[in-house]
């Protein structure tokens, strides 16, 4: 999981986006464009919640197995 990535500005950052799309006063070229960064961004927010899911799957079974041995 990278330490670096700020979750809540990238999310922060797509919701912008988002409205901006929504107000419908950009070019067509301009809302491709902003609509294809916006998809690459809901991957990566994506890809990191699932990381995030995994790592505290992880530590979950850690929890379990070492109430089951003490």
């Amino acid at each position: 999981m990278n330490e670096n990535f700020d979750f809540e500005k990238s999310l922060h950052e797509l919701e912008q986006n988002v409205l901006k799309l929504e107000q419908g006063n950009l070019t067509l070229d301009q809302s491709v464009k902003l609509f294809q960064t916006s998809s690459e961004q809901t991957k990566v927010l994506k890809n990191y919640l699932d990381q995030v899911q995994v790592e505290i799957d992880k530590q979950m079974q850690e929890l379990r197995d070492n109430q089951e041995i003490g």
